[in-house]
């Protein structure tokens, strides 16, 4: 017979077990275990309805936790919708090194007729990016720099690309921008086509980057053919690349859902009428490379799996924390009520966590045996709900006593399996949806002589 037995406890159990122990919260465990009570009977209900059952607690068992990279993510499917937003930047991070974030992509082709391109008095072609304030990470006041070259390399928009994905360019720009200051209270002047007319308007948080007179020329020479099907003009324009060309202390957050990201050509008819036509963006491919050189991280991530004091965790595709279970410690055979994983954000400096804030979200994956990772039992049991986080955890939960914040997981029935010796002791620590979350944080390991990390666990015995 296995040594652990885990099942849910019905509603009159829990109804018994709070009025023994009014001040510990199990009603959620009983209703998130619900789906994994593979073998209620063999503990038998008269136990706990005779009061045979004490409810133990301890916090003493400490996970073994190291840092280890993350691997790519998957950042364009045909089969999924635009991310939330996109990222750009040279990001210089005083804890976590150096994070690069670059952008490819193609746009639609034109919605005119190839006379269009005639007799048009062309004044110039223009990169419009919505910066996205809310989701950008760091100081944002800062002075950014990019350059955009052209695609030479086919992108087949029909495959799946991820966050290491790299094409061929052209080794010259073909338009570049410096000096570019977002900001809540900066706005700049641009001059719009509205009804014929050249109209002023004030943008907010608009990053214009002007292209080549070269590159428009090439543009409006091309044979008319081009213009035809978008086929054709994928064929002459297969994609273009945003990347960073210079060092900052943050990263910006571009919008390409609600926003006025486009290419745009501003030409006039004659003399008095001033028109735009718009090329949209599609088959957005972010990439990113981190690098830890020099950092304080650098060391842990040839450790192997050593139970570190310290481990980190960073969003896009950075860093996570391998954490290894402890073994079940018991000799008498052991019913899980609820088993928590807590741990506490450390405090180092050129952390800033009031400038950067930290992962609003948590999750937990195990590892398949194709290295794929997929949800444990627990966060697979509400992951669909819209407020899993309560059930589950993984959320920033700040102590205003100690000034220390915690996360806590609840991760009962993955225990189990593990102590019944039915799931691996190896999971790992990711920010939830990081391939469009641009932040991280640091955690102290189960080795801190502190704040170690810890299991909280709620349990009872029964002896053999």
């Amino acid at each position: 017979m296995k040594r652990l037995l885990f099942c849910v406890i019905n509603q009159t159990k829990q109804k018994y077990l709070m009025l023994k122990l009014s001040h510990l919260s199990i009603v959620i465990l009983g209703l998130l275990f619900i789906a994994s009570c593979n073998e209620p009977g063999l503990i038998g209900s008269d136990l706990v309805e005779d009061e045979q059952v004490e409810l133990l607690f301890t916090d003493t068992l400490h996970p073994q936790i190291s840092t280890v990279r993350g691997d790519s993510v998957r950042v364009y499917s045909p089969n999924i919708s635009t991310l939330s937003q996109y990222f750009i930047g040279d990001f210089n991070d005083p804890v976590f090194g150096k994070t690069t974030a670059g952008l490819y992509f193609r746009i639609n082709g034109p919605d005119f007729n190839p006379g269009f391109l005639e007799a048009r008095n062309v004044d110039s072609m223009v990169v419009i990016l919505d910066v996205d304030s809310a989701t950008s990470y760091g100081s944002w006041f800062n002075s950014y720099a990019a350059e955009i070259y052209q695609v030479t390399e086919d992108i087949d928009d029909d495959e799946d690309f991820y966050s290491n994905s790299t094409f061929m360019t052209d080794m010259v720009a073909i338009g570049s921008s410096s000096g570019f200051t977002p900001g809540a209270f900066d706005s700049i002047t641009v001059i719009e086509a509205v009804d014929g007319k050249e109209e002023t308007q004030m943008r907010q948080n608009e990053w214009r980057i002007k292209l080549d007179d070269a590159f428009v020329q090439d543009f409006f020479a091309s044979d008319t053919n081009v213009f035809i099907t978008d086929s054709a003009f994928i064929e002459k324009y297969k994609g273009f690349f945003l990347k960073p060309s210079n060092e900052t202390p943050s990263i910006l957050a571009l919008d390409f859902v609600n926003s006025n990201s486009a290419i745009r050509i501003y030409y006039h008819e004659n003399d008095t009428t001033f028109r735009s036509r718009t090329f949209f963006f599609q088959t957005l491919i972010p990439n990113y490379t981190q690098d830890y050189a020099g950092t304080m991280i650098e060391p842990l991530l040839n450790n192997g799996d050593n139970n570190d004091s310290l481990f980190f965790v960073q969003g896009l595709q950075g860093l996570e924390g391998k954490v290894i279970l402890p073994d079940n410690p018991f000799t008498d055979r052991v019913v899980i009520s609820k088993a928590e994983l807590e741990i506490t954000m450390a405090d180092i400096s050129g952390l800033n966590p009031d400038l950067f804030n930290p992962p609003a979200q948590l999750m937990i994956y195990k590892e398949a045996d194709d290295s794929t990772k997929l949800f444990v039992d627990d966060l697979l049991y509400v992951v669909n709900s819209s407020d899993f986080s309560v059930w589950f955890g993984g959320t920033p939960q700040e102590n205003t006593t100690t000034n220390l914040t915690t996360y806590k997981f609840n991760i009962g029935a993955y225990l189990s399996k593990v102590w019944a010796g039915e799931e691996p002791s190896e999971v790992y620590i990711q920010i939830h949806q990081r391939w469009q979350i641009a932040s991280r944080a640091a955690f102290y390991g189960g080795n801190h002589p502190t704040h170690p990390a810890k299991i909280n666990l709620f349990y009872s015995l029964i002896a053999n």
